[in-house]
């Protein structure tokens, strides 16, 4: 279904049909691709579970991160009225997205650390 979504968004950003989508084509590319990635990508971890044990976690911290990302947007769109209707849409998945991939990157080092870590007995 996401999937889905994404792929028609996308299409819909490109074709644009009316005034509201030519307003928010950009919008919708960007946001119906990040949509596509994302899909794509836990059909793909479906069919080959991921290695690392630990890759439910950083699944679950970047969709809490990207769902603030999310909540961000949506109070960005409707209170930052100054800002250009793009800007005011995208600003947090620029920001927010590249944050993501440097706290996943962070913590997979450090829990890399702690299992290679020689276990000590008391």
């Amino acid at each position: 279904m996401t999937l889905a979504a994404s792929v028609a968004l996308v299409v819909l950003g490109l074709v644009a049909p009316s005034a509201a989508w030519r307003q928010i084509a950009v919008v919708s590319v960007v946001l119906g691709s990040v949509g596509i990635l994302l899909s794509w990508r836990d059909m793909a971890a479906m069919a080959r579970p991921p290695a690392d044990r630990m890759a439910w976690w950083y699944a679950h911290m970047g969709r809490m991160l990207g769902s603030y990302i999310a909540a961000l947007t949506a109070f960005s769109v409707t209170n930052f009225t100054l800002l250009p209707l793009t800007t005011r849409w995208l600003w947090p998945t620029i920001i927010g997205t590249p944050l993501i991939v440097l706290w996943t990157a962070y913590y997979k080092r450090r829990f890399a650390r702690a299992s290679a870590a020689p276990a000590r007995s008391l």
